[in-house]
């Protein structure tokens, strides 16, 4: 028998907000979250300008663990994920919690670790490659922090649909809990594409504006 289904708690980390309010307050302030990208040198790009996701109070909610073992789209993942969380009150419900999943997509996932890693390669050879590349890279790693962090003990899984990544979970997650499969579902999506390799790929997909004014 289909049943109702609910949002109970939002989370969010963006490039016009690090928690929920801000997002809120920028939205109706019809504030722009592109700027010129700061993360990295462009001057060997064609594109300039990105939205990225900015320096905050948000990085101190992160342990120095996971600020080394984590990519950067899992610790944004992470972040809106705790802050959908509390902002559920589910933290203080008793539930079944093998029936609590989570689905959190990529459509890149950590591209940054790839990188870096990739950098050693060539620099320092094969031995200087970090055991933690494979965990930090692969996409299902945010959904898998998120259910170890919040004991969903349910599904957990990520679907990999490029720019619709995020939008399939929300949808996936619906019908889970519609269906009667799980009663409580996380659901959502991170990236960190902004990266010399990233940039440099949608721009030769010829999917980047490549205009320097922020206005635009």
């Amino acid at each position: 028998m289909a049943r109702r289904v609910v949002i109970t708690g939002m989370g969010a980390l963006t490039p016009i907000g690090n928690n929920l309010a801000e997002v809120r307050e920028s939205l109706l302030q019809a504030t722009c979250g592109i700027d010129r990208i700061t993360s990295f040198d462009t001057a060997n790009h064609k594109v300039k300008i990105a939205a990225e996701v900015k320096p905050g109070e948000w990085e101190n909610t992160l342990t120095p663990k996971e600020k080394k073992n984590l990519d950067k789209f899992t610790q944004y993942a992470l972040v809106a994920a705790r802050e959908a969380y509390a902002d559920s009150n589910l933290a203080s419900a008793e539930f079944d919690r093998t029936r609590f999943g989570v689905i959190v997509s990529s459509g890149i996932g950590g591209l940054g670790t790839i990188e870096a890693e990739h950098t050693k390669l060539l620099e320092r050879g094969a031995d200087r490659i970090s055991p933690y590349f494979i965990p930090k890279s692969i996409i299902n790693m945010a959904a898998g922090n998120i259910a170890i962090e919040l004991q969903a003990l349910g599904m957990c899984s990520s679907s990999v649909t490029a720019c619709a990544a995020s939008a399939n979970a929300v949808g996936d997650c619906f019908r889970s809990i519609k269906d009667g499969y799980h009663d409580v579902m996380v659901a959502g999506g991170a990236e960190a594409s902004i990266t010399p390799l990233g940039i440099g790929g949608f721009t030769a997909l010829k999917a980047l504006a490549e205009t320097e004014d922020i206005h635009r």
